[in-house]
This record gives C-alpha cells, structure tokens and sequence, in this order.
C-alpha cells in the first residue's frame, strides 16, 4: 500500500510541471508588479536616469536587500521635491553599498558586453551593483514630506 504513494506524487508532479506538453504559454504583460502596488507601469531607463538626477540635492538610503532573491532597493528623496523615488534592482551579481549617504550621484550605465550582467549602477564610493534588471517607482510608501 505505501508503494503507490511514490507513483501517485510522480503522476502528479508530471501532471502539473512546466516541461509537461499540456502547458499552455504565458504572455508576460508590458508592465511589472513590484513595490507592493498591482501592475505598476514601467518607467523607461532614461526617466529613470531624469528621475535620479532631479534628487541629488537630497538623500540616498539602502531601503531593502533581498540575497536570497538578489533584489536590492534604494530610496531616493530630495531636499526640494515632494516624495521619493526608488530604483530597484534585480538578479544583482555584485552589490557594495552604503546604508545612506548625501548628494546622490547615482549613474546606470550599461555593462560592456560578456561582462555577465547587464547593468552598473554606481555612486563614485557609496554604491556599485552588477545586475540585470533595473524598475523604479515614485512615491512608495511611507511617502514623507
């Protein structure tokens, strides 16, 4: 009688794998969910780039880390604008980063090619990340000001 549990488990499992014929395909939708809102709309890389350069007079912060899920995210806010901004990044190969540092002078440039990653996001000794996915977002919450 325990003996059928194994081909039970193993006909179940064959029966709902991904590598199985009956999968049907899955279109990936042209927005993304991150930042704990449904559907945020991607922001293009070079508003991206507009958006971090209007905060250098503010603060940058380490917002959240994720190692397991090689996710970093990094809260921008400016002395002069309302809100915040934040750049997340994702499948990160290498991060070095402070905890939070003043006048953000943060670049995405892209990686040269065969490097393994996609994007270097720096700021001269505060920040270096080799990653592949770059998302930002306006006004996360908790927003101050």
């Amino acid at each position: 009688m325990f003996l059928a549990y194994p081909y039970v488990f193993l006909f179940v499992f064959l029966s709902c794998s991904p590598f199985s014929s009956t999968t049907t395909p899955v279109t990936v939708p042209d927005t993304f969910n991150s930042f704990n809102s449904p559907l945020t709309p991607l922001i293009p890389l070079p508003e991206i780039q507009d958006a971090i350069d209007l905060r250098q007079d503010g603060t940058a912060s380490a917002w959240s880390y994720q190692c397991s899920h090689a996710w970093f995210e990094l809260r921008i806010t400016s002395a002069t604008l309302a809100g915040n901004f934040h750049l997340k990044c994702g499948a990160c190969i290498h991060c070095t980063f402070d905890t939070h540092w003043k006048q953000p002078r943060i670049h995405i440039q892209r990686a040269t090619e065969g490097a393994g990653y996609l994007w270097v996001v720096k700021d001269n000794d505060h920040l270096l990340i080799h990653c592949n996915i770059i998302v930002g977002n306006y006004n996360v919450q908790p927003v101050f000001q």
